[in-house]
């Protein structure tokens, strides 16, 4: 998910996890090293937004709507209300009635910002540092309508409130480290501070 460029090492860490089967771009903002993936894993099928098909097209990369696709239907792949129609939410089973969420760019996680001076003061001025959230920069690109939108996230976070209904074991971001602890109140954050 969100193929991006990694150091050797990375890579080794990756490939040693199992082969790479799919590679999942999860909006047209993420194209960027997709063409790389796809010689380094000639059999691995591309999965993105429809939102994307014309820039993967140009790279002349066969990709599949991940709506369409997903195995015994073991993972749920939808779309957040309120938000642009840009990218998709998916949610994994993890065993043991467990699930985890995986976003796009609709939300960050970036408790510091590494890099240059320069790379600090626009990650700060986009609103990109701090716990779980719809960054500002996201807020103008990605919300579409921001009580619906507060009301999606907040709905999703209830799904996962009840006794009977899968715990939520984790969130990953592109931007930023996973959430791991309390991820439905973090996702219950998220949605008030938008």
């Amino acid at each position: 998910h969100s193929v991006i460029a990694l150091h050797k090492e990375n890579m080794e860490e990756l490939e040693q996890i199992g082969n790479v089967s799919s590679l999942i771009v999860p909006n047209s903002m993420h194209t960027f090293d997709i063409a790389a993936y796809q010689i380094k894993y000639v059999y691995a099928k591309v999965f993105a937004h429809p939102s994307c098909n014309d820039k993967l097209k140009g790279l002349q990369i066969e990709c599949f709507n991940p709506k369409e696709y997903s195995p015994g239907n073991e993972i749920r792949v939808f779309a957040l209300n309120g938000f642009k129609d840009v990218e998709f939410v998916y949610e994994i089973p993890c065993g043991d009635n467990r699930v985890a969420l995986v976003f796009g760019d609709t939300l960050f996680n970036l408790q510091k910002c590494p890099g240059t001076v320069i790379d600090r003061i626009v990650s700060r001025l986009f609103g990109s540092i701090g716990p779980l959230k719809v960054t500002r920069l996201g807020r103008w690109t990605m919300v579409k309508d921001h009580t619906l939108a507060r009301k999606s996230l907040g709905k999703l976070a209830s799904q996962y409130e009840s006794e009977d209904s899968p715990t939520l074991a984790a969130i990953f971001v592109c931007h930023g480290d996973p959430v791991l602890d309390d991820c439905v109140e973090a996702l219950n954050r998220a949605a008030a501070a938008l």
